[in-house]
């Protein structure tokens, strides 16, 4: 499903480039839940200042909301860009964006690192997200340095915040031909060229756990860079200590993360599972974890907030939602919910007490709340309508 635009928590970036000799513009639409909303970030701006326009298929790792990948997709050479993201919302906001500039040659892919069996790119760039663990970043860059064509040329681009030079470490490893081409003080772009001969190194390990909650223990496989990756988080376990569903619920594991609160609600009651989360990762450990626990899910998809289940009635959604994704995300996130829960139907929700989602339940939508309990700075509420 695609949230089309307008969107309530729309902004408008706007930017030009010296290198257009008509001096094109271009408008991009940003919602809360993708970085840099109000402006275009510095390695954006490096990337398009250093790539060169001369090439045929392009990819775009981390693409954001589209900057990078829809100017380059204008550039006259360019038959083919893919913009690669592992954020649904994201992903959705760089197709309204290729649309939007009337740049109709570009795709757009929701992928847990680069797309496979793809075209041959003969140009690759990357902008790292800040938040993601170093070692998940260039895990992300030589696997599309491994979709690059040999003879392809990479561009990566960051700031020292974002491990820029670890991330050259890594250019300087399996490309030949690596130099710094960066202009701006502000962001550094370093090139190199993929060998014929290429075998990447790996960067991320899985990682293992158990966690039990009231005598109940489940297992868990997760990666750096997943919500709370190491251990069950206080949130969850408050959540899951209070939450109670019965035989043949639907129940929604909404912003499931790696898939704990779901695992553990369906490894002790016999109920159809469903699942979904932002980011693609997250929804593929999620499946893995629940089959691992004994539990069949309905459907596990990616998807941002409820757009993946856009016709589905629950009796039961139980979540720790992303509250530092912004309020857009929180109150299309709470409209989902108000609108798929069925009549007698509960939502069981664990949020830092600083949110005072109670308040924003009552007054904004039409729940009533009732605050369960308070462990720590965590509360955990069940609200009806």
């Amino acid at each position: 499903m695609i949230d089309e635009p307008p969107w309530k928590d729309s902004y408008e970036v706007v930017i030009s480039l010296d290198r257009f000799d008509d001096s094109r513009t271009f408008s991009f639409l940003s919602r809360d839940g993708v970085r840099s909303k109000t402006e275009a970030m510095p390695a954006e701006r490096g990337l398009l200042e250093a790539v060169d326009s001369e090439f045929e298929a392009g990819l775009v790792l981390d693409a954001n909301y589209g900057i990078v990948g829809t100017v380059l997709g204008s550039f006259p050479s360019v038959n083919m860009i893919t913009m690669a993201e592992t954020s649904s919302r994201a992903a959705n906001c760089c197709r309204v964006n290729a649309a939007r500039n009337d740049v109709a040659n570009v795709e757009t892919t929701v992928v847990p690192w680069a797309p496979k069996d793809g075209p041959e790119y003969d140009v690759l760039t990357h902008a790292p997200k800040q938040a993601n663990p170093l070692q998940v970043g260039r895990e992300r860059l030589v696997r599309g340095l491994d979709e690059l064509a040999p003879g392809g040329r990479c561009y990566i681009a960051g700031t020292n915040a974002t491990g820029i030079e670890q991330y050259a470490e890594t250019v300087a490893d399996c490309c030949t031909d690596v130099r710094e081409v960066s202009t701006d003080a502000d962001c550094r772009v370093y090139t190199g060229i993929r060998p014929a001969k290429f075998d990447p190194p790996k960067f991320v390990e899985e990682h293992e756990f158990r966690a039990t909650v009231d005598g109940f223990t489940c297992r868990f496989l997760t990666l750096p860079g997943l919500f709370s990756w190491r251990e069950l988080d206080a949130g969850t376990r408050a959540l899951l200590r209070e939450v109670s569903v019965s035989r043949g619920d639907r129940v929604l594991d909404l912003a499931c993360g790696y898939g704990a609160v779901g695992t553990f609600l369906g490894a002790r009651t016999d109920l159809e599972l469903y699942a979904t989360d932002d980011d693609v990762i997250s929804a593929r450990y999620a499946q893995r974890n629940y089959e691992r626990n004994g539990v069949t899910p309905v459907a596990v998809e990616t998807g941002d907030c409820l757009d993946s289940f856009p016709d589905q009635q629950f009796d039961v959604v139980v979540s720790n939602p992303p509250t530092h994704a912004g309020s857009g995300v929180t109150m299309k996130l709470f409209e989902g919910v108000e609108d798929a829960l069925a009549s007698g139907g509960e939502f069981w929700i664990v949020y830092n007490e600083i949110m005072k989602y109670e308040y924003l339940l009552e007054n904004k939508f039409a729940f009533d709340v009732e605050v369960v309990t308070s462990v720590d700075n965590f509360i955990v509420a069940r609200a009806t309508t």
